[in-house]
C-alpha cells in the first residue's frame, strides 16, 4: 500500500512541476572574507557564478561595519557588500 501511495505522490510531484523545482538548483556556498568586502559592484569582478535555479548560503557584515571594527579593521565606507555575484545565463546577471 505504501508503495501505491509514493508512486501517486511522485506522480503528482512530477505533474505539479514541484519535484523538479526541489532537485534543479544546488546550494552554492560562499565563505564571506572580511578583506573581499566591497563598497560598489560596478567594477568589482564577480566572486562566484551561479544558476538562476541554484540556492546562495553566504555571510556578510553589518551595515555599521561593526562587525570590521570588532575584527579591528577601519571599515573602508558605508554598508559593505558581499559579492557580487555572476548569475549565469540571466540578462542581468549581477546579484
Amino acid at each position: 500500500m505504501q508503495t501505491a501511495a509514493a508512486a501517486l505522490t511522485a506522480v503528482f510531484l512530477i505533474a505539479s512541476g514541484m519535484l523538479e523545482a526541489q532537485t534543479a538548483g544546488q546550494t552554492a556556498r560562499y565563505e564571506m572574507k572580511l578583506s573581499d568586502l566591497k563598497y560598489t559592484y560596478g567594477v568589482a569582478a564577480p566572486v562566484m557564478h551561479l544558476h538562476s535555479s541554484d540556492t546562495l548560503e553566504t555571510t556578510t557584515a553589518d551595515a555599521d561595519g561593526h562587525t570590521l571594527e570588532e575584527a579591528g579593521m577601519k571599515p573602508a565606507g558605508p554598508n559593505p557588500l558581499t559579492g557580487p555575484f555572476y548569475i549565469d545565463g540571466d540578462r542581468k546577471s549581477v546579484v
